[in-house]
C-alpha cells in the first residue's frame, strides 16, 4: 500500500470516506478436510489507517489522522491501528534472486533497509496514535 501523503490528501479533499473499511472475507482457499473451527480467521474491517500503520507508510498515516481517521476503529480480529504498529518485519536473506553475486547482494541490501525503514516508521506511527488518542 504505497500511497504517499499528498496523494491521500488529495483525496480526502475530494471526499474520500477516510474510515472506509474492507469486506469480510474468508481465506479463498481452505482444504476441505479441515474443520470449519480450524479455518484460518476472516479478517477484515481495515481502514485506510489499519493499511498504513501496518505497512509503516508514516506520510499516509500523518495525513489519515490529521484527515479524522478513527484511531480507535477495530478490525474483525480485534487489531487497532496501533496494535498493528506492534507487527514487526524480520529479514531474511532471499538467494533466490537470479543474477550475479552482486546482484544477489545488492537486492537483500535494498530489502533490509526497506524492512528497517518501515520498522522505524511504525515506531513512529504509534507515537503519533498514542497522541492521537489522549
Amino acid at each position: 500500500w504505497g500511497c504517499d501523503g499528498e496523494m491521500i490528501e488529495a483525496l480526502i479533499d475530494v471526499g474520500a470516506e477516510v474510515n472506509a473499511k474492507t469486506q469480510d472475507r474468508e481465506p479463498r482457499l481452505i482444504p476441505t478436510d479441515i474443520p470449519p473451527d480450524e479455518h484460518p480467521p476472516v479478517t477484515g474491517q481495515r481502514t485506510p489507517l489499519h493499511l498504513a500503520a501496518a505497512r509503516g507508510n508514516l506520510a499516509a498515516a500523518k495525513a489519515l489522522i490529521a484527515g479524522g481517521a478513527d484511531t480507535r476503529a477495530v478490525t474483525t480480529d480485534g487489531e487497532t491501528a496501533l496494535t498493528l504498529t506492534d507487527h514487526m518485519e524480520t529479514f531474511k536473506f532471499t538467494p533466490w534472486v537470479q543474477g550475479t553475486a552482486e546482484m544477489v547482494e545488492a537486492y537483500n541490501e535494498a530489502r533490509r533497509k526497506e524492512i528497517e525503514t518501515a520498522n522505524a516508521n511504525r515506531k513512529q506511527i504509534a507515537e503519533l496514535l498514542r497522541q492521537a488518542t489522549r
